[in-house]
């Protein structure tokens, strides 16, 4: 009986502790602040396009000229990475196929922050393209290397 009594004696005091650190914790809870917050994320992938391996003249745009249909000429781009992170580069064309052929690009992988690779674009000119003056875009896309 007496060892019942203590239990007793014992166990009211505990839950009277548990209760009181439970209720401590909710009242911190009570008094949590929170404050709005937001970032821009600058990306570190920087492509520059250029006409030579120097990198002094700035690609803009690119004149294919007169190209007879079949044909498949050939333009280069040095691509330097002005970023400071390692990038791949991916060009694409996609409004060029429903025109009048397809481009294609030599791969441009592992380009190091400073460092400057060759890229060939093929213009494939369907022979059956449709005679007259085409503009399509070239879109040289980075990405960061994991």
């Amino acid at each position: 009986m007496r060892k019942l009594l203590k239990r007793r004696l014992l166990g009211i005091p505990l839950v009277a502790i548990v209760a009181v650190v439970l209720a401590a914790g909710v009242a911190l809870a009570v008094y949590t602040a929170t404050i709005p917050s937001s970032v821009t994320v600058v990306s570190n992938e920087t492509i520059g396009l250029y006409g030579e391996a120097e990198c002094t003249t700035e690609v803009t745009s690119i004149a294919w000229g007169e190209v007879m249909q079949g044909a498949s000429p050939t333009q280069e781009v040095y691509v330097k990475n002005e970023g400071g992170v390692i990038v791949d580069v991916t060009v694409s064309s996609p409004d060029l196929a429903s025109l009048v052929g397809t481009l294609s690009a030599t791969p441009v992988a592992d380009l190091a922050p400073g460092d400057v690779q060759l890229c060939t674009l093929t213009l494939a000119i369907d022979a059956v393209a449709i005679p007259g003056d085409v503009t399509f875009d070239i879109t040289f896309d980075s990405n960061q290397v994991p």
